[in-house]
């Protein structure tokens, strides 16, 4: 089955959406490392570009509301 133009432009704004949401998610929790490597790469192996300069500009827009320690400390 051929995906449209359309179809291929949808999926793109799909998931830039979902990986937004995943930086905004990442950062009002105070996030890790490498969460912020792999973003951008995960965007990249989907074709689309985010860099960590775009990462820093959210970053001011995303207010820190838990920190949240994944071993539990």
């Amino acid at each position: 089955m051929a995906v449209t133009e359309a179809e291929r432009l949808q999926l793109s704004r799909d998931v830039l959406g979902e990986l937004l949401d995943a930086a905004v998610g990442l950062l009002a929790t105070g996030g890790s490392t490498n969460h912020v490597i792999h973003l951008p790469a995960i965007a990249r192996a989907a074709g689309i570009t985010i860099d960590w300069e775009d990462i820093d500009r959210l970053s001011a827009a995303v207010p820190l509301i838990a920190r949240v320690y994944p071993n539990g400390s």
